[in-house]
C-alpha cells in the first residue's frame, strides 16, 4: 500500500479474494501456477501400475499456516506409523499399490526415514515418472489455499486427483478430473 505498485500479481486465490476490494490503488491479478507439459505429459508406453501416490511434506511446520492435518490423518489411516513415518499398510489398503513418499515433520524423523528407505528425494525425472505411473494422486491445498503446480502435473500425467474439497478448486474441476473429499472417511470411501 505504501509503495502503490501499478500491478500486484498473486498465485493465491485466498489472497486475491481477500484483498481484491482492499487494493484500489493498483490492478490485482490472480495468476495460477502451471506445469511443463514436456516433462509431465503421459506416455502410453508407461504402465499405470501405482494405484495411489503421494509425495511431499506432510504439513507445513510454520505455526501461522492455515493448512489442515488431512495429509497426516490420511497417512495414519493408510499406514501403521512410527511418528510421522509410514511403516506398513493397514489391511484395508493391502490390495492397493501405494507410493507414499512423505517428508516427516521433524529432523530426527526425516533422517531416520531416509535411513530406512521410507523417504527419498526425487529428482524431476523420477518424480515425473511416479506421476505418469500413478492412477491417482493425493493432493491437498497448501497453506493459504494455493493450488500447487502438482494439480497441473497430474492433469498432464493423466493421474486422477484426490483432493480435499475447497472453493479454490472450482475453476480447475470443470471436467470432474478431481475427486474431492472433506475428511478421512470420505477419502477412504
Amino acid at each position: 500500500k505504501k509503495n502503490k505498485p501499478v500491478i500486484v500479481i498473486t498465485h493465491s486465490q485466498k489472497f486475491y479474494y481477500e484483498y481484491k476490494e482492499k487494493i484500489n490503488f493498483s490492478k490485482l491479478i490472480y495468476l495460477p501456477f502451471a506445469a511443463n507439459s514436456a516433462i509431465f505429459k503421459y506416455n502410453n508406453i508407461i504402465d499405470k501400475d501405482i494405484d495411489l501416490s503421494f509425495s511431499g511434506i506432510l504439513k507445513n511446520s510454520n505455526k501461522f499456516t492455515y493448512q489442515s492435518n488431512l495429509r497426516l490423518e490420511i497417512m495414519n489411516n493408510i499406514f501403521f506409523t512410527m511418528g510421522h513415518i509410514p511403516i506398513k499398510k493397514r489391511n484395508f489398503y493391502n490390495k492397493f499399490k501405494i507410493f507414499f513418499n512423505s517428508i516427516p515433520r521433524n529432523h530426527y524423523e526425516y533422517y531416520f526415514s531416509r535411513l530406512i528407505n521410507k523417504y527419498k528425494f526425487l529428482d524431476i525425472h523420477d518424480y515425473s515418472l511416479v506421476l505418469k505411473r500413478s492412477k491417482s494422486f493425493l493432493n491437498t491445498l497448501s497453506p493459504w489455499g494455493i493450488v500447487s503446480p502438482r494439480y497441473y502435473e497430474n492433469f498432464f500425467s493423466k493421474s486422477l486427483i484426490f483432493s480435499e474439497n475447497s472453493n479454490y478448486l472450482r475453476e480447475f474441476n470443470k471436467n470432474n478430473h478431481i475427486v474431492t473429499f472433506n475428511n478421512v472417511n470420505e477419502f477412504k470411501d
